[in-house]
């Protein structure tokens, strides 16, 4: 799940907007994939997307201001 490869893959063919982030808590572990995220290589505004921003978007959730 958390493998990089596959990121770099899905970036290449559908882009950071359209990459949501998430984890099959309780069978994975939630800081094992938090430190995948931390780590792979990417932007910020990629990870902002990856890990929220896109989620905020496709579930209308208003941004904090």
């Amino acid at each position: 799940m958390s493998d990089h490869d596959v990121l770099q893959y899905c970036l290449t063919k559908v882009g950071a907007e359209h990459v949501l982030f998430a984890i099959d808590y309780p069978y994975e572990d939630s800081y094992v994939a938090a430190e995948f995220l931390a780590k792979a290589d990417l932007d910020d505004q990629q990870r902002a997307l990856i890990s929220h921003r896109n989620a905020e978007q496709l579930f209308r959730v208003p941004p904090l201001v």
